[in-house]
């Protein structure tokens, strides 16, 4: 993990490694568990996006799963860890930019990378494959660590 994170980064956290690791239901579960812990040492500002914020909480809302639900709101808005970057103006015009640029890239990963870059990130922590191929953007899989 330390090769692929420098101290002071920022780094865009996908929906997915949280997932993985609030839930421990994949076998990236660990991984991510791993990367979050290193980006934690080395001082790494983490930071997601209410699109994050909306994905984990469908599922859970929908099993009646109140108990997961409040852990993903409280971690997600209450963390020292991870904050959460607002869907603006910019975000929005870069979102739609990426989707004319690629379209069979789906709006919410857009409004994901552009809000990555809207913070700065040095990096972004997925498993979606389709990321890497965006240009300008340093995607780190976590099946591929």
């Amino acid at each position: 993990m330390r090769a692929v994170l420098k101290p002071g980064q920022t780094v865009f956290v996908d929906t997915a490694p949280l997932i993985y690791l609030f839930e421990g239901s994949s076998l990236f579960a660990d991984k991510a568990a791993a990367f979050l812990k290193s980006a934690s040492e080395l001082e790494a500002r983490l930071v997601s996006s209410m699109i994050t914020y909306a994905e984990l909480m469908v599922l859970p809302l929908r099993k009646g799963n109140l108990q997961l639900a409040g852990r993903y709101r409280a971690f997600l808005t209450n963390s020292r860890a991870l904050s959460l970057h607002q869907v603006d103006l910019f975000v929005a015009d870069r979102a739609a930019q990426l989707r004319a640029e690629f379209s069979s890239l789906k709006l919410p990963d857009a409004i994901q990378l552009a809000t990555a870059e809207a913070c700065g990130a040095d990096l972004i922590l997925t498993n979606d494959r389709q990321w890497p191929s965006v240009k300008g953007v340093k995607v780190v899989l976590l099946s591929d660590l």
